[in-house]
């Protein structure tokens, strides 16, 4: 898995056109990547073609087909819940991990293309696209810097912030806890995101929604 240099790809891009001249670009590279019948040479656009196949790779995560590059993937991104971040929106940087360079590229163009990613940052508004959003890895809910992941509670079922809502619309309550049967542990992480919520998405709806009841204002004990 080789991870390209953008001085590398840029230089390549410079002999390919310089190639085409025999000299000096004497068309802008843009318009000769256009197709033959809108005035163009089909040249390659380095960029475009490996951002594509690191989208192809995370593409390729997702499928169930046994591959060895995929178990060592997979093991990079156990904490952060394996296959379950290709579904959430995520910043690499932002992640509790370090990946190898190939690796960390593929998952930043992924990133760019996501639909949870774009859903999450321009529907803000959108209260219920919001209670949809996945909780984990989301670059929005951060604690310390980094966006989390919690196993256990994971596999208790919160995984959305809908997640966290009652039936009576109320945010998280001490009887919904007690039906999760969660540690002293888990609870303090549960308390955790819900204080890493960011201000805005409550603002503009959840604070409503929820009448008020978030669980630091909530005794659960």
């Amino acid at each position: 898995m080789i991870c390209s240099d953008q001085e590398f790809v840029k230089e390549l891009s410079k002999i390919i056109f310089e190639f085409i001249w025999r000299g000096k670009d004497k068309v802008k590279p843009s318009a000769l990547i256009g197709d033959i019948r809108d005035g163009g040479l089909k040249a390659p656009h380095l960029n475009s073609m490996i951002k594509t196949q690191r989208i192809m790779c995370c593409k390729k995560i997702a499928s169930d087909e046994p591959s060895s590059w995929k178990t060592i993937l997979l093991h990079y991104l156990k904490p952060v819940g394996g296959k379950l971040i290709l579904g959430c929106s995520f910043d690499v940087k932002m992640l509790p991990i370090k990946l190898p360079p190939f690796y960390e590229d593929c998952l930043k163009s992924f990133a760019k293309c996501s639909v949870a990613t774009n859903q999450c940052e321009e529907r803000t508004d959108d209260i219920n696209a919001t209670l949809q959003t996945i909780i984990w890895n989301n670059n929005f809910i951060c604690i310390d810097g980094k966006s989390v992941f919690f196993k256990t509670l994971a596999e208790k079922g919160i995984l959305r912030i809908g997640d966290l809502i009652s039936k009576n619309n109320e945010l998280i309550t001490k009887r919904k806890v007690g039906e999760l049967n969660l540690t002293p542990l888990d609870l303090f992480r549960l308390v955790s995101v819900v204080n890493a919520l960011p201000s805005k998405w409550r603002d503009k709806g959840l604070l409503t929604l929820t009448k008020g009841r978030l669980i630091y204002r909530t005794k659960l004990f």
